[in-house]
């Protein structure tokens, strides 16, 4: 809400949640470099720009997708890029086997997709 306020008419922001979370949880934080960064690359646009944030709950997985139109008034610093390796990297310690993380960027718009699978209960 706080970022909608911030932005202009220019910029579409939409959020989009499906799905009950049955007690399941996540991390804390683990979601908020995603749309973080569609906020900090995605908003100095001049002209129309947008971000789309999706959230879907199911019994089998928990998947997330930010996607955004990329920028082009910020320029990448030495540090880009260490944030999406220490995610990674977390995911691997936290889910590993159990998670699928993509990323792709086309030159106009910036994708990222999570998906944590759930355990399988053995019985």
């Amino acid at each position: 809400q706080l970022q909608r306020l911030r932005l202009s008419d220019s910029e579409n922001v939409s959020l989009k949640i499906t799905g009950e979370d049955r007690g399941r949880a996540v991390p804390p934080l683990l979601f908020i470099s995603f749309i973080e960064n569609a906020f900090k690359y995605g908003t100095d646009y001049k002209g129309k720009t947008y971000v789309k944030i999706s959230l879907i709950i199911t019994d089998a997985s928990i998947y997330l997708n930010v996607k955004n139109k990329i920028g082009i008034f910020r320029e990448p610093t030495k540090n880009s890029g260490i944030g999406l390796e220490n995610i990674r990297n977390q995911l691997e310690l936290i889910y590993p086997g159990l998670h699928n993380l993509e990323v792709s960027n086309d030159g106009q718009d910036y994708e990222v997709s999570l998906t944590i699978y759930q355990k399988q209960s053995s019985l």
